[in-house]
């Protein structure tokens, strides 16, 4: 499958060149864009930041991709993980790469 728009969501851990990497892969000649995710103030205008130039639509993408750590024995068992929230409200596909 050929996708045209390709949002990329990272967090900036530092540990996300293998969520990029697969990006690129996925791509072939599809328009990549990369959005940082701030877990505290998502959505939320902060004096460190300036207001986004562009707002990103699902209707408008046509994969999501984001990537996925392992969490602790306790929240596995109690919590959905981010990236599941993610799964399971999004409109659009989505491809969760572990990390």
């Amino acid at each position: 499958m050929v996708y045209k728009n390709i949002l990329v969501s990272l967090c900036g851990r530092g540990d996300e060149s293998i969520v990029i990497n697969e990006a690129i892969n996925i791509a072939d000649g599809g328009q990549l864009s990369f959005v940082h995710v701030n877990d505290l103030h998502a959505g939320e205008m902060s004096m460190m930041m300036d207001a986004p130039d562009k707002k990103y639509e699902e209707a408008d993408m046509d994969l999501l991709i984001l990537g996925h750590r392992k969490q602790s024995f306790f929240k596995h068992h109690f919590f959905d993980s981010v990236d599941e929230g993610i799964v399971n409200t999004s409109t659009c596909p989505v491809l969760v790469v572990p990390k």
